[in-house]
C-alpha cells in the first residue's frame, strides 16, 4: 500500500480537532443567540455528544484497533458494519439560522448510556473522505461562491451577444439516491483506490440500514414484477437506497464526496458538446448550462442519450432523474441560481436575492429568536450579516430596501420598545442597514465585522 494511503495517529488527531472546532461553535451560538426553538438543554446535550465522540477518538485501544481495520491490517472489513452496531449521526451548524443539531438513527443504548460503537462508522467514514480528497481520487469539491463568480464573469463578458446563446437550468433528483453502486465501484477502482479501502466504502454503502440487512438475500425485483409494481421500484431511488440496492443514502461523510466523483464524467461530457462556446458549471446537483442557440436542441438530445446510457434507464424516462427547470434565451432571461436571482433585460444584468431565499430570511429574522434580554439583538445582527456575507454579488438593492424599511426596523423597534429602551432605536438602527454591511463583507474585513458586533454588544449592555 502506498504511504499517502496509510492512516496514521495524525489522521485521528485531524478529526479530534475537527470535533473541537465543532463544540466551539456550538458554544458561541448558544451564547450569541436565543433561538426560539432550541433550548439550553438541546444544546447542551450536543455538547456532551459532540465531547463524547472527540473523547472516543482519544482512546488507545480503540484507536489502534481503528487504525489496522483502516490499513488492510485485519480480514474483517466486510463486517466492520455489523461490528460497529451501524449507525447515521450527522451533524451541522447552519449559521445562517444559528442552528447546531444532531440527527441519531439506529443508535443502540445500553443502561441509557450511548454504545460508542454507534459513533465509529462516522469517525471511519470522516477519515476514509478526507483521505480520498487528499489523494485527489475527486478532482475538487463544489464551492458556490467560485461557480457564482465564473456565472457572472461569462455574463458580463457576453453582455453584447447575449441573444447568440440558450440557458438551461437543471438538477439531478435524489442526487445521491440515484447513484449506480457498481460504476462507482469501477470508478474507485480505476484511480487506484486501495481494495481494503473500497471494501470498507462497500460495507457502508450496502449495509446502511437495518432494512439493507432484511433484504439481503430477498428478490425484490421478482415480488415487485410479480404483484405489477416495476415500473414504480425502478424509478423509487429512495426506497431502493434503504433496502441496500442501489444509490447512497444522504447525510454522511462519504456521501456528497461519492456524488461528486459519479458524476466528474458527466461534467466532462457536458464540457466537451459546449466546446468553449459557453458556459458550464455544476454545484453537487444543481446546474447551469448556457449554449450558443443553434447548439441548444443537439445539446439537449444528447444529454438525455448520454444520461439515458450513464443511469441505464430508456431515454423517454430521463426527467425522472434529470430534470429541466428553465431553457429560454439569455438576452431576455430571468433565472435563479443557488439562491441568486439574475434577470437580463436591454444589455443590463441585474443580481438579487431569489423570492424563496428573502421569504426564508424574513421569517428566520422576525420568528427565530425570543427575546429574554436584549442580548438577542447582536444575535439578529449576526445572522444578518451572515446572510448578506453569502449573498455578497447582487448588484440590486432595491428588494432589499424595502425589507430593511418594512421589515428590519419595525421589528427591531417593537423588540426596543418591550425593554423600554425605544428612545435608542435612532442609534441601533444603522446596524441594520444591508447597503453598510454589504460594503464591509466584500472587502471581506472579517475584523470589521467583529468590531461592528462588538460595538452593537457594548452598546446595549451599557
Amino acid at each position: 500500500m502506498k504511504d499517502n494511503w496509510t492512516f496514521t495517529i495524525e489522521d485521528l488527531n485531524k478529526i479530534y480537532d475537527y470535533y473541537e472546532t465543532k463544540l466551539k461553535e456550538v458554544d458561541k451560538f448558544r451564547n450569541y443567540s436565543k433561538p426560539q426553538r432550541k433550548t439550553l438543554s438541546e444544546y447542551e446535550k450536543i455538547s456532551k455528544i459532540l465531547n463524547f465522540v472527540k473523547l472516543l477518538i482519544r482512546r488507545k485501544k480503540l484507536t489502534d484497533r481503528l487504525l489496522d481495520i483502516l490499513n488492510g491490517e485485519e480480514l474483517k472489513e466486510r463486517n466492520v458494519c455489523n461490528y460497529y452496531n451501524q449507525g447515521k449521526v450527522m451533524y451541522l451548524v447552519n449559521k445562517y439560522f444559528l442552528k447546531a443539531r444532531i440527527s441519531l438513527n439506529y443508535l443502540k443504548f445500553k443502561n441509557k448510556k450511548i454504545d460508542p460503537l454507534c459513533f465509529l462508522p462516522i469517525i471511519i467514514q470522516k477519515l476514509i473522505a478526507n483521505k480520498i480528497i487528499e489523494n485527489k481520487i475527486v478532482g475538487s469539491l463544489p464551492n458556490r461562491n467560485k461557480a457564482i463568480k465564473g456565472l457572472i464573469k461569462f455574463l458580463k463578458k457576453n453582455l453584447r451577444n447575449l441573444e447568440k446563446f440558450q440557458v438551461i437550468r437543471a438538477d439531478f433528483k435524489s442526487y445521491t439516491l440515484n447513484i449506480r453502486r457498481k460504476r462507482i465501484f469501477e470508478i474507485l477502482e480505476g484511480r487506484n483506490v486501495p481494495q481494503n479501502i473500497i471494501s470498507l466504502i462497500k460495507g457502508f454503502v450496502e449495509d446502511s440500514t437495518i432494512e439493507s440487512k432484511i433484504f439481503k438475500n430477498f428478490n425484490i425485483e421478482k415480488l415487485f414484477r410479480k404483484i405489477g409494481y416495476m415500473e414504480d421500484y425502478e424509478f423509487d431511488c429512495d426506497f431502493k437506497s434503504v433496502i441496500g440496492r442501489e444509490g447512497i443514502l444522504p447525510g454522511t461523510p462519504l456521501a456528497n464526496i461519492l456524488g461528486q466523483i459519479y458524476l466528474e464524467e458527466f461534467d466532462k461530457k457536458m464540457k466537451e458538446l459546449i466546446e468553449n462556446e459557453g458556459f458550464y458549471i455544476r454545484y453537487f446537483d444543481d446546474l447551469i448550462l448556457i449554449v450558443s442557440d443553434e447548439k441548444a436542441r443537439k445539446v439537449m438530445n444528447e444529454i438525455s442519450s448520454y444520461l439515458s446510457r450513464f443511469y441505464k434507464i430508456r431515454k423517454n424516462k430521463i426527467k425522472e432523474i434529470f430534470r429541466i427547470d428553465l431553457k429560454q434565451n439569455l438576452s431576455e432571461a430571468k433565472f435563479e441560481f443557488l439562491g441568486y436571482k439574475f434577470e437580463i433585460k436591454d444589455k443590463n444584468l441585474k443580481i438579487s436575492i431569489r423570492y424563496k431565499t428573502i421569504k426564508k430570511f424574513v421569517y428566520k429574522f422576525i420568528y427565530e429568536y425570543k427575546p429574554k434580554d436584549k442580548s438577542y439583538l447582536v444575535a439578529k445582527n449576526y445572522y444578518l450579516f451572515s446572510w448578506l456575507g453569502s449573498f455578497k454579488h447582487i448588484n440590486d438593492y432595491k428588494l432589499l430596501e424595502k425589507i430593511y424599511l418594512n421589515i428590519i426596523l419595525p421589528d427591531i423597534y417593537l423588540n426596543l420598545k418591550k425593554f423600554k429602551i425605544e428612545k435608542e432605536f435612532h442609534y441601533i438602527k444603522k446596524f441594520y442597514r444591508p447597503n453598510a454591511i454589504l460594503r464591509i463583507v466584500r472587502k471581506g474585513d472579517k475584523e470589521k465585522i467583529i468590531e461592528k458586533l462588538e460595538s452593537l454588544k457594548n452598546y446595549i449592555n451599557s
